[in-house]
């Protein structure tokens, strides 16, 4: 009995780790996503930009006007269920 429940707790927990993240352009195409809290959103820009037909390089991606890296989790930068990330062509230059 114990062991049936600690599974239940086990994939609920596993349920609770995965959010929905929405990449918008500027142009307002968009990819939705699932993916755990403690994935790289790296991995999210690699996506959207294959997909897109975009070079990583050229774009910048920002959540709550904040500019994101490669590195950080979505669970670093607070995110929840639902949230949006903006994706931004890259200016160089002043």
């Amino acid at each position: 009995m114990v062991k049936i429940e600690e599974n239940k707790l086990n994939a609920a927990t596993a349920v609770d780790n995965r959010i929905s993240i929405k990449v918008i352009s500027q142009d307002g195409n968009h990819l939705c996503m699932k993916m755990s809290r403690t994935t790289k959103l790296g991995k999210v820009m690699e996506v959207f930009c294959e997909r897109k037909g975009l070079q990583l390089k050229s774009l910048s991606f920002t959540f709550d006007h904040r500019k994101v890296g490669e590195d950080q989790t979505p669970e670093q930068l607070g995110m929840e269920d639902g949230a949006e990330m903006e994706a931004h062509k890259s200016t160089f230059g002043g």
